[in-house]
Protein backbone atom coordinates (compact mmCIF):
# COMPACT_ATOMS: atom_id res chain seq x y z
CA UNK A 1 0.00 0.00 0.00
CA UNK A 2 0.99 3.63 -0.66
CA UNK A 3 -0.08 7.53 0.07
CA UNK A 4 -1.83 8.72 -2.71
CA UNK A 5 -2.84 12.20 -3.15
CA UNK A 6 -4.58 14.46 -6.56
CA UNK A 7 -5.29 17.77 -6.86
CA UNK A 8 -9.10 16.49 -7.35
CA UNK A 9 -9.31 15.45 -3.85
CA UNK A 10 -9.53 17.99 -1.11
CA UNK A 11 -11.55 17.94 1.63
CA UNK A 12 -13.48 20.71 3.26
CA UNK A 13 -10.76 22.19 5.33
CA UNK A 14 -8.89 22.38 2.11
CA UNK A 15 -6.38 20.31 2.55
CA UNK A 16 -5.52 17.64 0.45
CA UNK A 17 -6.79 14.18 0.93
CA UNK A 18 -4.54 11.26 1.42
CA UNK A 19 -5.80 7.56 0.27
CA UNK A 20 -3.77 4.59 0.59
CA UNK A 21 -3.92 2.39 -2.52
CA UNK A 22 -2.90 -0.67 -4.09
CA UNK A 23 0.30 -0.36 -5.96
CA UNK A 24 2.21 -2.60 -8.21
CA UNK A 25 5.28 -2.67 -10.33
CA UNK A 26 6.02 -2.33 -13.58
CA UNK A 27 8.62 -0.87 -15.98
CA UNK A 28 9.10 2.44 -16.28
CA UNK A 29 7.99 3.63 -19.33
CA UNK A 30 10.06 6.58 -19.61
CA UNK A 31 13.11 4.90 -19.92
CA UNK A 32 11.49 1.23 -20.83
CA UNK A 33 13.29 -0.60 -17.82
CA UNK A 34 16.65 1.00 -18.53
CA UNK A 35 17.35 3.50 -16.12
CA UNK A 36 18.68 5.91 -17.91
CA UNK A 37 17.93 7.87 -21.18
CA UNK A 38 19.35 10.12 -23.52
CA UNK A 39 19.21 13.81 -21.80
CA UNK A 40 15.95 15.01 -22.92
CA UNK A 41 17.31 18.58 -23.79
CA UNK A 42 19.62 16.66 -26.95
CA UNK A 43 16.72 15.51 -28.27
CA UNK A 44 15.28 18.88 -28.23
CA UNK A 45 17.96 21.03 -30.05
CA UNK A 46 19.98 20.50 -33.03
CA UNK A 47 23.14 18.81 -31.69
CA UNK A 48 22.91 14.96 -33.41
CA UNK A 49 21.41 17.00 -36.66
CA UNK A 50 24.75 19.11 -36.28
CA UNK A 51 27.00 16.11 -35.50
CA UNK A 52 25.79 14.61 -38.95
CA UNK A 53 26.45 17.51 -40.76
CA UNK A 54 29.73 18.46 -39.62
CA UNK A 55 30.97 14.66 -39.81
CA UNK A 56 31.69 14.41 -36.28
CA UNK A 57 31.83 10.42 -36.46
CA UNK A 58 33.10 10.35 -32.98
CA UNK A 59 30.72 12.50 -31.65
CA UNK A 60 27.40 10.25 -33.04
CA UNK A 61 29.26 7.24 -31.86
CA UNK A 62 29.39 8.67 -28.29
CA UNK A 63 25.51 9.30 -28.21
CA UNK A 64 24.38 6.06 -29.85
CA UNK A 65 26.57 4.24 -27.37
CA UNK A 66 24.95 5.99 -24.55
CA UNK A 67 27.63 8.92 -23.66
CA UNK A 68 25.32 11.37 -23.66
CA UNK A 69 22.78 9.31 -21.11
CA UNK A 70 21.38 10.54 -17.45
CA UNK A 71 19.58 8.78 -15.09
CA UNK A 72 15.79 8.54 -15.77
CA UNK A 73 14.05 11.23 -13.70
CA UNK A 74 10.83 9.04 -13.56
CA UNK A 75 11.97 5.67 -11.74
CA UNK A 76 15.94 7.73 -10.31
CA UNK A 77 17.03 4.66 -12.26
CA UNK A 78 15.29 2.02 -10.45
CA UNK A 79 14.10 0.62 -14.25
CA UNK A 80 10.51 0.10 -12.67
CA UNK A 81 8.12 2.20 -10.86
CA UNK A 82 4.92 1.85 -8.59
CA UNK A 83 1.93 2.02 -10.68
CA UNK A 84 -1.57 2.38 -9.13
CA UNK A 85 -3.96 -0.51 -9.79
CA UNK A 86 -7.03 1.68 -11.09
CA UNK A 87 -9.46 -1.39 -10.87
CA UNK A 88 -8.77 -2.31 -6.80
CA UNK A 89 -8.90 1.42 -6.59
CA UNK A 90 -11.99 2.03 -8.43
CA UNK A 91 -13.83 -0.59 -6.26
CA UNK A 92 -12.24 0.69 -3.16
CA UNK A 93 -13.05 4.70 -3.86
CA UNK A 94 -15.84 5.20 -6.13
CA UNK A 95 -16.71 8.54 -5.23
CA UNK A 96 -13.10 9.82 -5.55
CA UNK A 97 -12.17 7.58 -8.89
CA UNK A 98 -15.05 10.16 -10.40
CA UNK A 99 -13.45 12.69 -8.74
CA UNK A 100 -10.39 11.98 -10.43
CA UNK A 101 -11.63 11.29 -14.10
CA UNK A 102 -14.27 14.30 -13.94
CA UNK A 103 -10.39 16.38 -12.97
CA UNK A 104 -8.81 15.21 -16.18
CA UNK A 105 -11.60 15.28 -18.45
CA UNK A 106 -12.30 18.86 -17.62
CA UNK A 107 -8.57 19.24 -18.08
CA UNK A 108 -8.52 17.38 -21.91
CA UNK A 109 -11.29 19.70 -22.36
CA UNK A 110 -9.35 23.08 -21.45
CA UNK A 111 -6.34 22.02 -23.17
CA UNK A 112 -8.84 21.46 -26.20
CA UNK A 113 -9.96 25.18 -25.58
CA UNK A 114 -6.97 26.91 -25.20
CA UNK A 115 -5.28 25.09 -28.31
CA UNK A 116 -8.45 25.74 -30.13
CA UNK A 117 -8.40 29.73 -29.52
CA UNK A 118 -4.22 29.72 -30.39
CA UNK A 119 -5.40 27.86 -33.97
CA UNK A 120 -8.01 30.75 -34.02
CA UNK A 121 -5.25 33.66 -33.63
CA UNK A 122 -2.89 32.12 -35.68
CA UNK A 123 -1.02 31.24 -33.19
CA UNK A 124 0.79 27.74 -32.70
Amino acid sequence: MKKFTHPALYNENDEPVVLYVVTRREICPECNGYGTHTARHLDDSRLVDEMVEDGDDEGLESYYSGGYDVTCQHCKGERVIDSIDWNVFRERYPYEYLAINEYHEQARQDAAYAAQERRACGGW
